[in-house]
């Protein structure tokens, strides 16, 4: 039996009866022998008839088959992927020919075979002969003896079909030669004459032929065709063919081999397509655009609504890889430039949460990285600073700047990076002035000699965007410097005309009491000075104040009068004007006796100094309250206050100084004690004849000090009433003290009852107990102490509970009570004392505790840009010192 032959070239069936009883006479005896003679014998004659007109009608097939042998023009190459396709045709015709055997032998169990006369019976023999003929053609056409083994004719297909083919076969005959036409097609786009018309059909046959079954077509067209881009153009073409094939299929982009198809495997199939591209022998731009075109379009198409994981995997990551790989350089840059273009997409559809994510890794990992010199990842930079805002990124601002800073100042730089970094740079500067507030630093001070550095280029596109860079980081250091001074001045301002309610409430932040008002009021001088004790003595300052220049008339007319002191007639110096004042030995003496001792006629009185600021305030007020405990001024008839100063006296003269600091009990010494003994004492030395006329200069520290005595001291009334108003303080501390010592003892005897009761299982009284005392410390104690005793509580118990937990981590006083350490560590200059470890887990809790949305949030920002700063400062010192003491000079 010849391959051609088929089982519907038998010629025309005469009627219905003899249609079922005709079989074949071409059916091979070793495919099905049983078959051959099922026919009854008295047929005979029909059998004959019917079988000389099948070799008639054999012999008209056979003779159109020539001529439509003689029309072919050349063989056709048959690709691996069709032929696995035939393999897997043959497996199933294996499968079925298998169940079909089964069915026929149940029959001939029956005896049904003998005598085929329904239709369904002869139905099953003609499918088990086609089946049989297609099978026979399949082996012929891989059997690896036979000459069409790879290259064959695709015209032999349809005769393995024949004129009943199923509808499967001639799709994939169509497959075929769809193929076969797009990779002619593909070749045709290296030449300039063809490459318009050759682009315009393919992407007509891609709109046209939408399904997932030409999808594979496309792929594997694509895949097969491309080995290494050998001519820029044709690649360019073929590029941008792989963004209109995410164009047109959208999130209908399923390729039919994937199990199951996924629009993300599939494009990720494509990205992979485009990667091919980047490994070129040299860098050309065309090719660069077509792959972020062409990049852009499967996101913008196929995983625009996909979850943020697979976008960062199959966009990003696979780019990253590269980058990081190092294995090429081309490759390396085309990358770059792709993230740029993609992260101008993804801020255009406001892609915030992928930027975000894109960012941790690329300005830690890519950005810093020497090797890469484009100026794409600056832009990329810029890209992402410009969509996030830098008050999000703080914690990367250093980087940024030092490796600009570090571009800039290399001579090897090409220009277009200088440019882009630039542009970065001016960037910063502008959001650097809408959040100056949160800033500390001076970035400013290293930037703008760099910038102005640059603006001197040879390039001229350099200094213009160097020159604007400049323009904006002197706006932002003059807006800093500005608000520096605003912030001194507010802290410097003066309080002259102010109230002083309101003095005291701002120094001391709280409330103002009547008793501290009125106290105050009692005591406002800030400074205080005698008149009659000004010095007058003359000075340089003064002589050349009140004379003129020199000339010829000023000259002295006792140039050479002995004993004068005066000549050379520049200045005079005896004049009466200029005459000290003389003053007896007697009078100078009583006058510093009034000042120690006091005036008997208590007629003297203070006047405010304004040249001295008033912030000082409130510490000459504690001055005064020091010195009339230290003076010991009191009235002989208040036998209490007496008593107990007397008794405080004794205790101090009796003890050391170390043992007063462990006694809290005894008053210890006032600072002004040690000065006024030491002024009781200067009477002695002013008996002293010889030290009279030197007592205008070495007594001057002392005459300064006695002009600052207050004028109350010397005021018994005055005196006992500050004592009475600081011993009625000193009680009133003693009763709170004693208040809280007994709060205490009552709260540490409830815990131990409360231990008590969770030891012996009783956690309802436990926990009653511990919320009756309203201390939340001891409830959180409970709490982690007794983890399973929650399910113990009764129902109102536990509400409570559930409400107090809610209240703590609404109160976020855990975050409050850390953010007060961290402000007070700065405040102590504990800073300096603190290792790298440290410093960068500080860091990184203020850095998650910036993303809380109360106010901790702000603060905690402000801490973060606070200790930065500081550690930044630090670090630059220590390494400068290191250098110094490793120089030699």
């Amino acid at each position: 039996m010849s391959t051609t032959g088929t089982a519907a070239a038998a010629g025309p069936k005469k009627s219905n009866r003899s249609s079922q009883n005709s079989l074949p006479k071409e059916v091979p005896k070793n495919i099905l022998p049983q078959e051959q003679t099922f026919a009854p014998k008295e047929n005979d004659h029909q059998i004959q008839n019917e079988n000389a007109q099948n070799v008639i009608a054999q012999e008209e097939n056979k003779g159109q088959e020539n001529q439509v042998q003689d029309q072919r023009d050349k063989p056709i190459t048959i690709p691996i992927q069709d032929l696995n396709q035939l393999r897997l045709q043959k497996k199933a015709i294996q499968q079925q020919n298998q169940i079909i055997d089964q069915q026929m032998q149940q029959r001939q169990q029956k005896g049904n075979l003998n005598n085929p006369n329904t239709e369904e019976e002869l139905k099953i023999v003609e499918q088990k002969l086609m089946q049989m003929k297609q099978k026979q053609q399949i082996n012929n056409l891989l059997s690896p003896n036979s000459n069409t083994n790879i290259t064959s004719n695709l015209n032999d297909l349809p005769q393995i079909n024949g004129q009943n083919a199923g509808q499967f076969n001639k799709k994939n005959l169509q497959m075929i030669q769809i193929r076969q036409k797009f990779l002619n097609l593909l070749g045709k786009l290296i030449d300039l004459q063809t490459r318009d018309i050759a682009n315009q059909q393919l992407q007509d046959m891609i709109l046209n032929n939408f399904s997932p079954e030409y999808l594979r077509v496309w792929i594997s067209a694509l895949g097969e065709y491309h080995t290494r881009p050998a001519n820029f153009s044709s690649s360019e073409t073929e590029i941008l063919l792989i963004g209109h094939i995410a164009s047109v299929y959208k999130e209908k982009l399923l390729d039919p081999i994937d199990r199951p198809p996924s629009v993300v495997k599939a494009s990720y199939k494509l990205c992979e397509m485009i990667q091919r591209y980047f490994y070129a022998k040299q860098i050309n731009e065309s090719i660069q655009k077509a792959c972020s075109e062409s990049w852009c379009q499967i996101y913008q198409n196929c995983l625009k609504n996909q979850s943020l994981q697979n976008k960062e995997i199959v966009l990003y990551t696979t780019l990253k890889n590269i980058i990081n790989g190092g294995g090429d350089r081309v490759a390396q840059t085309t990358s770059v430039f792709v993230l740029d273009q993609l992260l101008l997409k993804l801020a255009e559809n406001y892609e915030e949460e992928l930027i975000l994510s894109i960012a941790k890794s690329f300005l830690p990992q890519i950005f810093t990285r020497s090797g890469i010199d484009s100026p794409s990842i600056y832009k990329s930079c810029k890209h992402i600073i410009q969509t996030l805002h830098i008050k999000n990124l703080i914690i990367y601002t250093s980087i940024v700047i030092e490796k600009c800073m570090q571009q800039l100042n290399d001579r090897k730089t090409q220009y277009k990076i200088k440019i882009a970094v630039c542009e970065l740079l001016e960037l910063i500067a502008i959001q650097f002035q809408e959040m100056t507030e949160n800033i500390v630093g001076s970035y400013h001070e290293q930037v703008i000699p760099v910038l102005q550095t640059a603006t001197r280029d040879r390039i001229l596109q350099v200094q213009s965007s160097a020159k604007q860079a400049l323009q904006q980081w002197i706006k932002f250091q003059n807006q800093f410097e500005n608000l520096e001074q605003f912030k001194l001045h507010k802290q410097q301002k003066l309080t002259k005309n102010i109230d002083v309610d309101e003095l005291i409430q701002q120094k001391t932040g709280a409330e103002v009491n009547a008793k501290q008002a009125k106290d105050f009021k009692t005591q406002s001088d800030n400074q205080f000075y005698r008149p009659h004790h000004k010095d007058d003595r003359p000075t340089s300052s003064n002589v050349f104040n009140k004379q003129p220049a020199w000339v010829q008339e000023t000259r002295s007319k006792d140039f050479i009068k002995k004993k004068t002191g005066t000549g050379g007639g520049c200045l005079l110096i005896n004049a009466d004007n200029m005459k000290k004042p003389q003053a007896s030995y007697e009078n100078q003496r009583n006058i510093l006796k009034e000042q120690i001792f006091g005036n008997k006629s208590g007629n003297y009185y203070f006047n405010k100094n304004p040249n001295i600021p008033p912030d000082q305030l409130l510490d000459i007020q504690m001055g005064q309250q020091q010195e009339l405990f230290s003076n010991q001024i009191y009235n002989s008839q208040d036998r209490i206050e007496n008593s107990i100063l007397q008794k405080n006296n004794k205790q101090r003269q009796q003890l050391n100084e170390s043992e007063i600091a462990n006694n809290p009990n005894i008053i210890p010494p006032m600072s002004h004690q040690k000065e006024n003994s030491y002024d009781i004492d200067t009477e002695r030395f002013l008996d002293n004849d010889e030290l009279a006329e030197t007592l205008d200069y070495n007594g001057q520290k002392e005459r300064q000090a006695l002009k600052q005595k207050k004028g109350n001291l010397n005021n018994p009334i005055k005196q006992n009433q500050q004592v009475r108003y600081d011993i009625q303080e000193i009680q009133v501390e003693h009763i709170k003290k004693n208040e809280i010592r007994e709060q205490n003892i009552q709260l540490s005897d409830m815990w131990n009852e409360t231990l008590e009761y969770a030891d012996s299982g009783q956690y309802e009284k436990a926990f009653s107990s511990v919320l009756q005392s309203g201390d939340d410390i001891y409830l959180i104690r409970l709490m982690l102490r007794n983890k399973n005793g929650f399910k113990h509580l009764q129902r109102a118990t536990q509400l409570q509970i559930i409400k107090k937990i809610i209240q703590f981590m609404q109160s976020n006083f855990l975050a409050k009570l850390c953010l007060g350490f961290f402000q007070d560590s700065v405040d102590c200059g504990l800073t300096k004392y603190l290792i790298d470890g440290e410093q960068q887990q500080i860091l990184e809790i203020l850095y998650e505790m910036s993303d809380i949305k109360s106010d901790i949030g702000p603060q905690a920002s402000e801490l973060f840009v606070l200790y930065q700063s500081l550690f930044r400062s630090q670090n630059l010192n220590q390494n400068q010192q290191n250098y110094n003491q490793k120089s030699p000079y």
